[in-house]
């Protein structure tokens, strides 16, 4: 794990105690400086550091300051998570991906469902660890509210069904969960938002 904070226009780089793979790592940073005094790396605060602290490191292996994640857009892009929510989707993932594989689904089922799955914890990156029911019904009527046809709304919660139904552990986010006549796009934009919002808070 390597934390990083932010002065002036470095990142400020530290591990727990020497770890020689971090060190080969961080190496192949340009412009890092080792800073004996204080046992930290300096490297420069810009894009091209942040994707290649990204192609060196998986996403669980580092901490950026949370206050420097939330506020800089360029660690957004390439560090949506924390350590621990990174860690979390990661093991969540493989466990989906096994799961559709022992059932059976096909490679382009398992594609989008896993699609599904990764916009559903982007747009859950800071509260993905403290999930609740209220978090899954709204991003469904989000998915309302953008015109999608009834057979992407469907596979969508179809998706989200298997993974907190059976990966998560948390069926309850996902019980009574309706299912949408399959009708053209035409016909779907005929209907409100309203209607859906209706339709699923009737099951909250």
């Amino acid at each position: 794990m390597i934390y990083i904070t932010q002065i002036n226009n470095l990142f400020i780089i530290k591990s727990n105690g020497y770890q020689a793979d971090v060190v080969l790592k961080i190496r192949k940073i340009p412009c890092r400086v080792w800073v004996i005094a204080k046992l930290e790396w300096t490297v420069p605060d810009n894009e091209a550091t942040v994707q290649l602290l990204h192609e060196l490191f998986e996403g669980e292996h580092v901490h950026f300051e949370t206050s420097l994640r939330l506020e800089e857009h360029l660690i957004q892009k390439w560090f949506p998570y924390d350590a621990a929510t990174a860690k979390a989707i990661r093991e969540y993932s493989v466990k989906f991906t096994n799961l559709m594989t022992l059932k059976g689904f096909s490679p382009k089922t398992k594609k989008a469902y896993e699609g599904h799955i990764r916009r559903f914890c982007l747009t859950h990156s800071e509260v993905f660890l403290q999930l609740n029911v209220k978090n899954v019904h709204s991003y469904i009527l989000g998915i309302f509210g953008q015109e999608r046809s009834h057979s992407y709304i469907n596979q969508a919660m179809s998706a989200l069904k298997l993974f907190f139904g059976k990966v998560f552990g948390r069926p309850e986010f996902i019980m009574n969960l309706p299912r949408l006549p399959i009708l053209p796009v035409c016909e779907l934009e005929k209907l409100s938002v309203l209607s859906y919002m209706t339709l699923i808070m009737s099951v909250s």
